[in-house]
């Protein structure tokens, strides 16, 4: 296996589990992925900070960082 299939699985496991944490805190969004970019939509802007929080919280245990500078919130 190439490394973009296993990029792609990688990045949609992490949106599996980012999308279950959301879920069972009662954040209301949803997560979805392209190659690297993660785009998280919900109807409150408090939800959506909060689901920025559970990436960063969640992504470090996984090992992933974030570019800060292209997030817009």
């Amino acid at each position: 296996m190439s490394s973009p299939p296993i990029f792609n699985e990688v990045t949609g496991a992490a949106t599996e589990i980012f999308q279950r944490v959301c879920d069972a805190r009662g954040i209301r969004v949803r997560i979805y992925v392209y190659v690297d970019d993660f785009m998280l939509l919900g109807e409150r802007h408090e939800d959506v900070r909060a689901a920025f929080d559970v990436l960063d919280e969640v992504g470090a245990k996984l090992g992933l960082e974030w570019k800060t500078a292209r997030t817009v919130c």
